[in-house]
């Protein structure tokens, strides 16, 4: 004996809800291949630019010149170099192969503050304030605002000659 569904709702029901679900279940499978070719793309951007890190560095700049590049992170507050600052510059410049001319570049990143003009303002008086501190190791200091770095952050590129008698870039 075949038992038949007595009410059309149920099949008019039926009906709809299979291709509806079919469509969500394409839908996130849709949505999960997205993301995967999303973090795909983003580990092989990462991956270039190592690789091109990495080429740069290999490559020297002339026979008996060095680059060296140093990263600092400011608290949202603070406006100028701290002590802890001034250590790790110190340390930083004394690991250096021996010199006849620094040149310094500054980049400074903008602050988290909320209002744009303090956010400059900020940026500015670490510029001033790394400025002065790195005046002791060279005049040629460039200064450079870099929206692109990471928020409360500055780095400090240094080019020099080795006059230590070591080979190429250290």
């Amino acid at each position: 004996m075949i038992k038949r569904y007595g009410s059309p709702i149920f099949a008019a029901l039926m009906f709809f809800s299979i291709p509806l679900l079919y469509g969500c279940k394409s839908q996130l499978h849709l949505q999960t291949m997205m993301e995967k070719e999303k973090a795909r793309s983003t580990q092989q951007i990462a991956d270039t630019i190592a690789k091109i890190n990495e080429k740069e560095n290999a490559l020297p700049i002339s026979k008996n010149m060095y680059r060296r590049q140093l990263s600092i992170n400011f608290t949202q507050e603070e406006l100028a170099v701290n002590s802890q600052h001034k250590q790790v510059i110190n340390l930083f410049f004394n690991s250096l192969p021996k010199s006849q001319q620094l040149n310094i570049i500054i980049s400074v990143a903008p602050s988290s503050a909320e209002h744009p003009f303090k956010t400059l303002n900020d940026s500015w008086s670490r510029l001033q304030s790394l400025k002065n501190i790195l005046e002791q190791y060279s005049e040629k200091i460039e200064l450079v605002y870099q929206p692109e770095l990471g928020f409360d952050s500055a780095t400090i590129h240094v080019v020099g000659n080795d006059i230590s008698g070591g080979s190429g870039v250290q």
